[in-house]
């Protein structure tokens, strides 16, 4: 019931919770960089792309999108 009262994402709702959960943002950010340092834009773009539209409040926020806008414009 609770869930389903709030007005945002899963994500925010679970942010609003407990702020750990925000640690899973910046894994879904240090996956893409692994995958993209190892030459692996395919496997990294949706992990940036995930951390964008789901954690909006992440300090690798800035970093995701200017990733995602390099990655996207080759």
């Amino acid at each position: 019931e609770e869930i389903a009262r709030h007005r945002g994402s899963v994500q925010s709702y679970l942010l609003a919770r407990n702020g750990v959960w925000n640690l899973v943002g910046r894994v879904y950010f240090h996956l893409a960089e692994i995958y993209l340092k190892s030459d692996n834009k395919a496997q990294a773009l949706p992990y940036y792309q995930r951390h964008v539209d789901e954690f909006v409040q992440s300090e690798y926020l800035e970093r995701a999108q200017r990733r995602l806008k390099e990655l996207n414009a080759k």
